[in-house]
């Protein structure tokens, strides 16, 4: 019983390359979030401007019961803001009863 059998090494399996696709896509989806995140301070900085815009004008507006001091505070606020504002608080309004 005395049986010899040889062995011959076989060659070790190559590793798989990694392609550079996956590093590319990876690349890629790191820059659209950057530049995703750098559009939405821009807009948020924007929103912050318009809405310190929308403050200051109100705190121009004078308390005085007089006559002429409301016609003045009446002519300084423009309708389109008026109609935004509110067009935008019922948008709100409706979004949460949708959520609901």
């Amino acid at each position: 019983m005395d049986s010899t059998e040889s062995v011959t090494p076989s060659a070790p399996a190559e590793a798989p390359k990694p392609s550079s696709s996956s590093a590319l896509l990876g690349i890629l989806v790191i820059l659209v979030a950057i530049v995703a995140g750098a559009w939405y301070m821009w807009n948020q900085k924007n929103d912050m401007a318009a809405t310190a815009a929308d403050v200051s004008s109100l705190e121009e507006q004078g308390t005085s019961t007089d006559k002429a001091a409301i016609e003045s505070d009446l002519s300084a606020q423009s309708p389109d803001n008026f109609d935004s504002g509110v067009d935008a608080a019922f948008g709100e309004l409706d979004a949460s009863f949708d959520a609901q």
